[in-house]
């Protein structure tokens, strides 16, 4: 019995699709992400790839994000709100006004966006059908994180239910 259990639990320990991963956002938010066939790391950015499309997290460094001209520090959370609140918008200096204009294109941001409230993390999510590519930002009081899928809405809509269901604390926008 031991010589046939043994090889089985080494067989079903090794199947990849039976191992979930965690990915922990905040100490309250936390996805869980199938196995990946690929993972990448680079300074402030995680690359996970799937058979069907990609995944990309990553914390978005005010200092970095539109180097070396602009500089988000202090605003970054403002900024990146703006994307989706047409009112926040209109608070930014002309020359941020102007760059968030530009950035709410190149995304293929259609208003309105859906978004709700999970503790004191505030969700933006779409997804584009030009581009097959989702995003999920999610914008804090002092940080900016954003979520990239490519090429699987079905993974996009599984990250977006899961920040939905899974969090008792998360409320929806109205």
């Amino acid at each position: 019995m031991r010589f046939v259990f043994i090889p089985l639990f080494i067989l079903l320990a090794s199947f990849p699709s039976l191992a979930n991963m965690k990915l922990k956002l905040t100490p309250e938010i936390t996805l869980t992400l199938s196995q990946p066939n690929t993972i990448a790391h680079s300074l402030s950015s995680l690359l996970i790839r799937y058979d069907d499309g990609t995944m990309m997290h990553e914390h978005i460094d005010p200092e970095r994000a539109f180097a070396p001209a602009i500089n988000l520090t202090g605003i970054a959370p403002l900024f990146f709100r703006s994307l989706f609140e047409p009112e926040t918008m209109q608070t930014l200096p002309d020359w941020l006004s102007a760059l968030a204009k530009e950035q709410h294109a190149a995304l293929g941001i259609t208003l309105p966006v859906d978004n709700f409230l999970c503790g004191d993390v505030h969700v933006y999510h779409f997804f584009s059908k030009s581009y097959n590519t989702g995003h999920l930002f999610m914008i804090s009081s002092n940080s900016v994180q954003r979520i990239e899928v490519t090429k699987d809405a079905d993974l996009y809509q599984n990250l977006v239910n899961q920040l939905r269901t899974h969090h008792a604390n998360c409320k929806r926008k109205t």
